[in-house]
């Protein structure tokens, strides 16, 4: 009888102990998951999927006969929407004005609607980089070709005349190519076929913004213009001060138009 009194007394203590150690054992692998899922978090980039209103400012140089030296700024204010799959990004940018200004004031350049929404929606991708305890952006270089169809759009020769058959009329206003206006000194309208790149590094400080530097390229050749003093523009290069040529984006309610994000500009950037 003393046998299987103890027996059961050994069984009814070794119950909790073994629930004990279940319980214990449970508790540490919940914990283990826990850390890793925390761990697995805080791993993840940052989300930047949504929509964005980003502005674009390049600053070129050109040397002008008779006048000298001439500094232009072009501010490019767009509609960005991001759709993310881990580091990577995929970037639908719709570009909503374009303002141009020139250290010159005898002349201004007026980049009209058509030009504007003829550039249509670009898809660029782009990735998030990890360093030194920081997100940053890193937008790869892609070329644009406005007014003319190229083979090779990264290296053909441009056209030079207007009834080359590789250039249209993308703007649909009816003449070639982009149609860009000016006036001042000179009233009139220039015909314009265009190629350019940029590349855009930016670092993202909190989730909703992100600024950085622009490198960026630019050919342009007037094919046919209103005026006999209208012709093609002198050869420019990129403001040497890097600061000067910059990029920011700011986070805005998914959706938002275009219209919205040119009203807002001011309280944006």
């Amino acid at each position: 009888m003393r046998r299987i009194l103890s027996s059961m007394v050994l069984c009814l203590l070794m119950v909790p102990v073994t629930a004990a150690a279940q319980e214990s054992t449970s508790v540490a692998a919940a914990k283990t998951e826990a850390e890793a899922s925390a761990d697995d978090t805080a791993n993840q980039p940052p989300n930047l999927g949504g929509t964005w209103a980003q502005q674009v400012v390049t600053t070129a140089v050109s040397e002008v006969p008779i006048v000298g030296e001439v500094v232009t700024r072009t501010i490019s204010l767009q509609k960005v929407d991001i759709s993310q799959t881990g580091e990577k990004l995929e970037m639908q940018t719709e570009v909503c004005a374009i303002k141009v200004h020139s250290s010159v004031d005898v002349v201004e350049t007026h980049i009209p609607k058509r030009f504007v929404a003829a550039m249509g929606v670009v898809k660029r991708p782009a990735r998030l980089v990890e360093k030194d305890g920081a997100y940053h952006l890193h937008v790869p270089r892609k070329f644009e070709v406005l007014g003319v169809r190229l083979r090779a759009p990264n290296s053909e020769n441009l056209p030079t005349e207007a009834d080359d058959p590789r250039v249209f009329d993308q703007d649909g206003d009816g003449h070639p190519g982009m149609t860009v206006r000016v006036s001042g000194l000179i009233d009139g309208s220039l015909y314009i076929i265009h190629r350019g790149w940029d590349r855009l590094r930016g670092k993202l400080s909190g989730l909703d913004h992100i600024e950085g530097a622009v490198q960026w390229n630019l050919e342009q050749v007037v094919v046919d213009s209103t005026s006999i003093f209208l012709g093609d523009p002198p050869e420019s290069r990129a403001h040497p001060d890097s600061k000067k040529n910059h990029f920011e984006m700011r986070r805005v309610t998914n959706g938002t138009d275009c219209q919205t994000i040119v009203k807002r500009r001011a309280r944006l950037f």
